[in-house]
Order: structure tokens, then C-alpha cells, then sequence
């Protein structure tokens, strides 16, 4: 074992037709340790930006998990499928030379907002302890109830009908299959989603995202990004010497938070982080995940 093993998180580009858990297994190999994990996942057919954790840096990425998230969506009208995408059986057919750009137009300015979104039958989510995907699998599809989601920006790009493609923005819990499902429903003609590409997590953008094959190649050192950038976007705090060894030993320390549920950023005078601080109580902190700067 290494005194500092590997601590960051790479933005990299995924393919199409393999899970997000492949690339993981991938990421694994050539970081030499299991402690690998992504920060949401894509659909196998979907392309684009998946951020991968390794080492210590796996313990911040339930902070990442709120952060915008911007995607391209193209749909086909007028066929539905039971997983609301192109790896679906196909469930209705349906003309839609009726359908006008207007038409698809109006309806997706009706999403953007606060909106009642049902998930996929064809999904992680659990019903009774199980995945829906596991059970609709077992022909005992689950529907699922419908939850509220926030999109922020519905653009379309084209519509060529039968086809659509739109950028959507939207937070955590957006399914852009059931989108592309409720815009059909809306336009009466059914629809399915045949290609999606994340642009963007929060400040990784696809640009800049690096390929499996030159990760492969070049290795994960050029690409890896510190752990600190996860968390970039919370309130920061700077620990005096005294303040960090107090810290380390997991002890309060005097100090506010905008709210008792805001998670504040501890780090040293070199802008290492030290530790994700909570309000314990009025006038004080307390450490909630600790990262040792010899040994993070």
C-alpha cells in the first residue's frame, strides 16, 4: 500500500452500449483499487459526462448528487416502448404526421418548472426493498407514483417530426425517458427516447470530459482532478493550525453555517480539505467526514 493512495475524480466521457458500472470495473483496473464509485448513473445507451471517485474522494459524492445536471435528448414520436427508450419492446404505434413544431414546442415549455414526474417502470428505483426493473423484468411491472422534479430549461434543438431533440436542464430525480414518455402522452401519439448525451454535472462539461481509450492510454494521473473540486460548491471555512488538529481529532469548534442541514467545506491555509463541518448547535461545528491530509 501507498502512504497517499489516489484521491480525486475524473470526468470522463462514457460511451455508448456499456453500463456505468463497466466503466467503474475499468477505472478500477487502472487505479488498482476498489474503492471506485460514480456520482449518478447513465442508461447503456446513453453517452456523455459520468464522474468518477476514486479513494478517499468516494465519501463526497453525496454532495455532488444535488448539482444541475444538463442533457441532450433526441425522441421519436409515435412509437412507445415499455422502457420508454430505443432498448424497450415496442408497445404502440402511431402516426404523428398531425404533430406540428408548434405543437411539440408548447408542450415542452410545459415542463419547465416544479412538475409531477412519474419514474420509469424500468428503473433503480426500489418498490418494497426491490429495483422496478427487477420486478418489471419478472412481467410485474410497477407504476410508479409520481414526484415532484424541477426543470430549469427545456430548449429545442430540432424537430423534424417524427423526430425531436431538445436540452434539457434539470436537478437531481429528473428522468429524461419520461420526458421524452410524457411528451408523447401530451401530443397523443406516444414517443420514446432514442439518444441522450449528458452535457454537463454541475461544472464538468462534456468538453472537457476524457475518453475510456485515452484514460487507457495516458493513464489516470493527467486526468485526475483533487477531491476538493467536489465539493467546490459549498460554503468554505479556513482552519487555523489549532482549528485542524482539533478537527482531526473529530472535536467541535466554534464556528457558523447558513442552516443546520448546510454542509460546510473545512479546509487548511493551503485550500486542502480537511473535513465536511455540520452546525451541531448554535456557535459551533462538528466534523461529519474527516480527511487526513497525510493520509486522506
Amino acid at each position: 500500500m501507498t502512504a497517499n493512495p489516489i484521491a480525486g475524480v475524473l470526468n470522463i466521457n462514457k460511451p455508448g452500449g456499456i453500463t456505468s458500472h463497466d466503466v467503474v470495473n475499468r477505472v478500477r483496473k487502472l487505479a488498482h483499487t476498489r474503492k471506485v464509485g460514480h456520482t449518478g448513473t447513465l442508461d447503456p445507451m446513453a453517452t456523455g459526462v459520468l464522474l468518477v471517485c476514486i479513494g478517499p474522494a468516494t465519501r463526497l459524492i453525496e454532495y455532488i448528487v444535488p448539482a444541475l445536471k444538463q442533457y441532450r435528448a433526441v425522441v421519436r414520436l409515435g412509437v412507445t416502448t415499455d422502457t420508454y427508450d430505443a432498448e424497450g419492446r415496442i408497445t404502440r404505434q402511431c402516426d404523428p404526421a398531425s404533430v406540428t413544431p408548434q405543437d411539440v414546442r408548447r408542450v415542452l415549455a410545459s415542463f419547465i418548472g416544479v412538475i409531477e414526474q412519474a419514474p420509469p417502470p424500468f428503473s433503480a428505483i426500489k418498490h418494497k426493498g426491490r429495483p422496478l426493473y427487477k420486478l418489471a423484468r419478472q412481467g410485474r411491472p410497477v407504476t410508479p407514483a409520481p414526484r415532484p422534479i424541477r426543470i430549469e430549461t427545456i430548449e429545442p434543438e430540432q424537430i423534424n417530426i417524427p423526430d425531436v431533440v431538445f436540452n434539457v436542464t434539470g436537478h437531481a430525480g429528473m428522468y429524461v425517458r419520461s420526458l421524452a414518455h410524457d411528451l408523447g402522452r401530451a401530443l397523443g401519439v406516444g414517443a420514446h427516447l432514442t439518444g441522450l448525451t449528458r452535457l454537463a454535472n454541475g461544472p464538468w462539461r462534456v468538453q472537457e470530459a476524457v475518453s475510456l481509450p485515452e484514460l487507457e492510454e495516458r493513464g489516470i494521473a493527467p486526468f485526475l482532478q483533487p477531491k476538493e473540486t467536489l465539493v467546490s460548491h459549498l460554503p468554505a471555512i479556513t482552519l487555523s493550525d489549532e482549528l485542524q488538529q482539533r478537527v482531526l481529532r473529530g472535536q467541535t469548534i466554534p464556528g457558523k453555517a447558513p442552516s443546520p442541514d448546510t454542509p460546510l467545506a473545512a479546509c487548511d491555509r493551503a485550500g486542502n480539505l480537511i473535513a465536511v463541518m455540520k452546525l451541531r448547535e448554535p456557535g459551533w461545528l462538528k466534523p461529519v467526514k474527516v480527511f487526513n491530509p497525510v493520509h486522506p
